[in-house]
């Protein structure tokens, strides 16, 4: 982070973010009609110092038609129930203790009455490093000088601090002035994943999550059943690197996605070419067994009448799907075979899916667009000096511009950010939609990845989410990233400016 981007200091409110109070049911003053005293001209005099509690509750009592001692017994009552709120300390305590150089101070629209009271409940005052009070300093929140007051008198930065407050105008006035983040409080839980999210390295913690969950990073279906599996662990492997974080069930030749009995299916599930393309691809085994399981893709048994390479290694089973035959196809590019003669229907197939947009309401296994493109994405970036990458890379870069900003769950996010970066292209907005995803944890939660032909029933993947968020982060930051290709000449930049925040050039990807 550069010094602009780090968090120094957090204000928080008092009222509804440290403690709150439930009032009674007897109350002599209905709770919305103590509110409306609390928005008036009258209590904001009160809560600055310049009227006194009885002024206060007789121009009150006065204007809205309520007897003055009733106005008194309610907020005593309101006083008297005050509680603490302890997710809120436990974790502004927690913060301090793993930033210790963090500043947290209080902001308060309170009259000293209320504060004389309040301060002298046994709260955890000790969280904070000072105080300010609309009654000490004489003015309140939303006014801007009140914020001036407590950023000079505390000498804070603006862009280095964050301000929680329950009401959206006076985290509005904060926002105004620079501040490097304002929080609508809601609960203690959201606002410290927000926190979170602002004051850690959203890369270090998604890595950390991921090695507290090394070798058991599987698959789960839609209803809840967890499916260890090959498929994403691949995946997972292709993007960290890392072998410590898998466990995989190693196969000699042909590869199944599933390890143990798929769950929802028969025990004999056959081997897969999408999962075999994975692992010829990114394990390395000897060319001579790449080869041979290459030339039996291609085997007539293999393809369909079409032409097009089947999904399972079974003469029964007469699937196709594009998204798995992206990944073939990057297989024999690997080994120097894309251009064999028996694979150009398939090559020509996953051309014409996205010259179509034919993608665009999933395949038979791959329900979500954003996996095909990503796939495709990686297939040009590996092989920028190919026919293949000449001719459709600027249609695929104006596909990826069609997804930017549509609704998506973070797996598909992080796909797609990566997917623009691969091709030369930076994506802030989706990006900005991935970071908003991260977990207390440090993970992004679910994505889901591909399904059942038959049944739709879901498979997600906690790992691989969490590896393509951690992935994208770094891309678009410029940091961690391995080139998978030589360098090659930016993009140029193609956009309107009225497209919005996605942008070509500025990081490794591939220049058309």
């Amino acid at each position: 982070m550069t010094d602009s981007q780090l968090v120094t200091t957090i204000i928080l409110d008092i009222g509804d973010v440290l403690c709150s109070w439930k009032p009674a049911s007897a109350l002599p003053v209905q709770p919305k009609l103590l509110k409306e005293f609390r928005a008036s001209p009258t209590w904001r005099e009160y809560n600055c110092g310049l009227i006194d509690q009885d002024e206060c509750y007789a121009r009150l009592a006065q204007h809205y038609g309520v007897a003055a001692e009733d106005i008194t017994t309610a907020f005593d009552m309101a006083r008297a129930s005050q509680g603490q709120n302890d997710g809120v300390v436990a974790f502004v305590r927690e913060l301090r203790a793993s930033h210790p150089d963090l500043r947290v101070y209080a902001m308060s629209n309170i009259s000293r009455p209320d504060w004389e009271i309040l301060e002298a409940k046994p709260f955890a005052w000790d969280i904070f490093d000072r105080v300010f009070t609309s009654c000490e300093a004489g003015m309140c929140k939303p006014e801007l000088r009140f914020y001036h007051h407590v950023l000079s008198a505390a000498n804070l930065i603006a862009s280095q601090t964050v301000f929680v407050d329950d009401k959206a105008e006076n985290v509005l006035a904060a926002k105004s002035l620079g501040f490097r983040e304002g929080i609508v409080f809601d609960n203690a839980d959201t606002v410290r994943e927000k926190l979170l999210a602002l004051m850690e390295d959203p890369v270090t913690r998604g890595r950390q999550w991921l090695r507290s969950q090394a070798r058991s990073l599987h698959s789960e279906t839609s209803t809840g059943v967890v499916v260890p599996d090959n498929f994403g662990q691949l995946l997972i492997y292709e993007l960290m690197e890392d072998l410590s974080l898998i466990e995989l069930k190693h196969f000699d030749r042909t590869w199944n996605y599933f390890i143990g009995t798929p769950f929802g299916t028969s025990q004999n599930y056959p081997d897969d070419v999408d999962t075999t393309s994975y692992a010829l691809k990114v394990l390395s085994p000897s060319p001579e067994v790449s080869n041979a399981v290459m030339d039996e893709m291609l085997s007539p048994d293999m393809v369909s009448a079409d032409g097009i390479v089947k999904v399972y290694f079974d003469a029964t089973r007469d699937r196709t799907d594009p998204t798995v035959c992206v990944n073939v196809v990057r297989l024999f590019y690997t080994y120097g075979r894309g251009l064999d003669a028996g694979l150009a229907a398939t090559t020509q197939w996953i051309q014409d899916v996205l010259l179509h947009r034919a993608y665009e309401n999933g395949t038979r296994y791959y329900h979500q667009p954003d996996v095909f493109l990503y796939f495709f994405a990686r297939l040009l970036r590996e092989n920028p000096g190919s026919d293949l990458c000449r001719r459709y890379g600027a249609l695929l870069r104006e596909r990826l511009r069609e997804r930017v900003n549509l609704t998506a769950d973070p797996l598909a996010l992080g796909m797609r950010v990566l997917a623009c970066h691969y091709m030369g292209m930076r994506n802030e907005t989706d990006l900005k939609q991935l970071l908003a995803k991260q977990q207390a944890d440090g993970s992004f939660g679910i994505g889901w990845l591909c399904q059942y032909g038959k049944t739709g029933v879901k498979l997600g993947h906690q790992g691989l989410t969490a590896a393509l968020a951690v992935k994208a982060i770094e891309a678009m930051s410029g940091a961690g990233h391995k080139s998978m290709s030589p360098p090659v000449r930016q993009a140029p930049i193609a956009r309107k400016q009225s497209e919005g925040a996605i942008s070509s050039g500025g990081d490794s990807g591939i220049g058309y």
